[in-house]
């Protein structure tokens, strides 16, 4: 009571209070001691008080009752979820009495946080597709979602059945969601950004629609389309794109899609196949240039230098920085090397 009081708690925890003890009881007494002091202390108040029938041992209502066998069994029953593990195959593998025994044996994580129990498998548990239900070699299913779902709890489930069921209803989902963003299923015009081609001065030469019709015309895919306009970081790309205002066009049209076509060698040339390389540049003490290698392997091998060193140095890593027994490396320019 003196801690739900704001004015007794600052006296309570002020420096100046002494706690003087009342009186001295054996381990065994002190409830009744305490439980007498505090209907001495209210029975002025609250007159209505028993408190010969509470010292009476007298302190519940169902005291020196009897309950009915309805009563009686529910009390008995355990107040724990029931867990039910199968194994890869959809086979019942165990069922368990609660999740925190599953938690303890299996899972190992159990832990009380904020009054309540924590593990993985209370996680795993709250997925919605069958598949992440699937943890330590085993799928994880409550019991009120099998009796809800077949009345009882089977011997053996389809897994694959069920992936598939979740797949369907994924599906229609998606489905009434695009109508919905539609607004009707008898859409004519949809809004989409046009696409606009640049030349090296960045003067526009040309516009597309869409994303869709830039791939086609182009002999790209549209997603390169799209990379193109939002990073232009696709590499060995010829065309600079960018997306331009909104345009309202037919939602019903399609391309076909653009499929790569065989790299076809002329009559008598010869596919030469190429990387690229930086070279690394071997400077003196005065910074004048000594060697020039074509790449990190060519350096370790005239160098005696293996190759993650000698990116090390080339980097001016700072293992590498004030280290006189290494030569002074750098990176050059980038080089073209047949490979065999």
């Amino acid at each position: 009571y003196q801690y739900a009081n704001p004015e007794l708690r600052k006296v309570i925890e002020s420096n100046s209070t002494k706690i003087v003890p009342l009186k001295d009881v054996d381990a065994d007494e002190w409830y009744d001691e305490k439980l007498l002091e505090v209907v001495n202390h209210h029975k002025h108040n609250h007159p209505l008080m028993n408190s010969q029938w509470m010292l009476d041992d007298g302190r519940g209502y169902w005291q020196n009752k009897t309950r009915d066998a309805n009563t009686l069994k529910k009390l008995s029953e355990s107040k724990y979820h029931k867990f039910i593990e199968y194994d890869i195959n959809g086979e019942l593998k165990k069922i368990w009495s609660s999740g925190k025994e599953a938690a303890i044996k299996v899972f190992k994580d159990y832990t009380v946080v904020d009054g309540g129990g924590s593990s993985r498998l209370y996680r795993v548990c709250r997925c919605q597709s069958i598949r992440n239900r699937f943890y330590h070699n085993s799928y994880w299913l409550k019991e009120t979602e099998l009796i809800k779902f077949f009345g009882l709890i089977p011997k053996k489930i389809n897994i694959s059945a069920i992936i598939n069921e979740e797949k369907r209803k994924k599906r229609i989902a998606y489905n009434n969601r695009a109508v919905k963003l539609n607004g009707r299923r008898n859409l004519q015009t949809i809004s989409r950004y046009s696409v606009e081609r640049l030349d090296d001065k960045m003067n526009v030469i040309e516009i597309y629609l869409n994303i869709d019709e830039a791939g086609f015309k182009l002999k790209i895919y549209p997603r390169t389309v799209k990379r193109l306009c939002t990073s232009g970081c696709v590499k060995n790309s010829k065309y600079n794109l960018r997306y331009g205002s909104k345009i309202k066009q037919p939602f019903d049209v399609t391309y076909p899609k653009y499929e790569i076509l065989p790299h076809i060698i002329p009559g008598n040339s010869e596919y030469v196949k190429t990387r690229t390389y930086k070279t690394v540049v071997e400077y003196n003490e005065l910074g004048k240039i000594i060697n020039t290698y074509d790449n990190v392997f060519i350096a370790s091998e005239k160098l005696n230098i293996i190759p993650v060193n000698i990116r090390f140095i080339c980097t001016y890593h700072p293992n590498f920085r004030d280290d006189k027994k290494y030569p002074i490396l750098r990176y050059g320019e980038k080089k073209k090397v047949k490979l065999n």
